[in-house]
């Protein structure tokens, strides 16, 4: 068990050193009818966290364990099938001071939003079992206003059109550029905390 833990920490390693690697020669693939959504702000401010801010409490999601919650913390939800995305995304929304709770599919999904404030939620379209259309549509059930964003390994046009019915217009395409994810993290969190009136 130990050793397949070591084995699985180091591939996670490798695979995301070849992802910073491939980024640098790669756009950010992004769902076209994107291009028209306003994304505030000027998004080099927003990137950049502040320099002592404390390294944050990364909280994975088990249903056997709830963990404390994160007060002040901007919370978002990684819901992914494919654990070496779910591990990527979570160590590089953490070096913003984002809480990061994590599902492996829709279920677990809807079950961290009746467990635990989160302000957006990261999907994976194509999950089995509960995909990501049907995790959002029981999770707005539980919070209307919740933000969401969708990443998938391929566009299907007629999943895309019912994303836009649900409000979700930010759909990434992998293998997705992190920068852009994580700019697109930052902005919905200056636009959550300007709307609490939180002077950043």
């Amino acid at each position: 068990m130990i050793v397949a833990l070591v084995l699985l920490l180091a591939c996670g390693g490798l695979v995301i050193g070849l992802l910073r690697r491939r980024r640098r020669r790669h756009q950010p693939v992004v769902v076209p009818y994107l291009a028209n959504v306003p994304h505030g702000a000027n998004q080099e401010q927003q990137r950049h966290s502040a320099p002592n801010e404390p390294k944050p409490t990364v909280v994975p999601f088990k249903a056997d364990a709830v963990p404390a919650a994160q007060d002040g913390k901007y919370a978002v939800l990684v819901a992914d099938d494919q654990p070496l995305i779910r591990m990527l995304l979570r160590e590089l929304l953490q070096q913003d001071g984002v809480t990061v709770y994590e599902a492996e599919n829709g279920t677990a999904a809807v079950e961290a939003f009746r467990r635990h404030h989160i302000d957006f939620a990261l999907l994976d379209l194509n999950m089995p079992g509960m995909n990501g259309l049907e995790a959002l549509k029981e999770i707005r059930q539980l919070d209307a206003s919740v933000e969401a964003a969708f990443v998938t390994g391929y566009g299907d046009p007629e999943m895309l059109n019912e994303a836009k019915k649900l409000g979700v217009l930010t759909c990434f395409t992998k293998p997705f550029d992190i920068e852009s994810v994580r700019r697109h993290v930052a902005n919905r969190r200056e636009s959550a905390a300007r709307k609490d009136g939180v002077v950043s």
